[in-house]
């Protein structure tokens, strides 16, 4: 896959996805989601499928129901497989999450309808195809994903999340455990959380899971153009003094993509310009 350490035979019919990293069936119902971390996140994601309780616990938030754990081996190691389902939209589709630990941390999710051809063995199969190869650079990692943003100094690119989203710092740290700096993240998924359309609704679920900003109070609420259609975007203050602002556009039944920008307190006028600029930046790919 472009842009992706992830190499992995699909089962038959998947054919290379052409705006997310992963595989996607012709009538587009079932889908292979790649999801890459950085190595240092393993530990935390690891603990999500130690027993069948957490891992129950994890997904519920994501609106996931696991039925059970499963060991395969992959590439010579391990692997958890989190077994499952999920009603979003109308359909219940069956869920394969597949844990990796390497050079990165990924995580490998296999959809499908219930009623879609798929088969479990073909699922896990594809599961325990996975090798992981060298890391893409940033430039292929960008190129992946499937949006387009720019950054605005003093905002630069740092790395990309998940193979969804990317991360802006501004700042002369690339790492900023303590949250000094200002930060953009940006987005995408390609179904929406909570079964809603509602983008008030969703926009409140998004802030609400958070970290960073779920803390924080909302002090004004706004309809504006984002992601080149309609959207919406909400500031708020966070409880150290800083502030937030977090933009949301969403295709319904489809897609969305959403801007998260931290402000801590005393942060200069040009950062709140830039993410202005970044915001308007924002397209998804064709």
């Amino acid at each position: 896959m472009p842009g992706s350490l992830v190499r992995m035979a699909p089962p038959a019919g998947f054919l290379p996805a052409p705006n997310f990293a992963g595989f996607v069936t012709a009538d587009g119902q079932a889908s292979i989601l790649v999801a890459e971390l950085p190595a240092h996140s393993a530990p935390a994601v690891a603990t999500l499928f130690n027993d069948l309780p957490s891992a129950r616990h994890h997904f519920a938030t994501q609106g996931v129901e696991i039925d059970r754990l499963q060991s395969i081996a992959a590439d010579g190691i391990t692997v958890p497989v989190a077994i499952g389902r999920q009603a979003a939209h109308g359909h219940v589709f069956d869920k394969w999450v597949a844990l990796y630990q390497g050079r990165r941390t990924v995580l490998v999710t296999v959809q499908a309808p219930t009623a879609h051809a798929l088969a479990q063995p073909a699922a896990l199969a594809a599961l325990a195809s996975v090798t992981l190869g060298s890391p893409a650079s940033l430039d292929e990692a960008l190129a992946a994903l499937p949006f387009h943003a720019t950054a605005r100094p003093p905002f630069r690119v740092i790395d990309t999340l998940a193979g969804a989203g990317m991360l802006m710092m501004a700042g002369e740290r690339d790492v900023d455990p303590d949250g000094g700096q200002p930060r953009v993240i940006i987005a995408s998924q390609l179904s929406l959380p909570a079964g809603s359309d509602d983008l008030g609704r969703l926009s409140g679920v998004l802030i609400g899971g958070t970290r960073e900003i779920q803390q924080g109070t909302p002090l004004a609420r706004q309809a504006v153009a984002f992601g080149g259609i309609d959207g919406e975007r909400v500031t708020g203050s966070l409880p150290d003094g800083g502030r937030y602002v977090h933009y949301l556009a969403l295709w319904p039944g489809r897609r969305y993509v959403r801007l998260v920008a931290i402000f801590p307190p005393g942060s200069d006028a040009d950062a709140y310009e830039a993410v202005e600029a970044i915001a308007r930046s924002v397209r998804f790919k064709d």
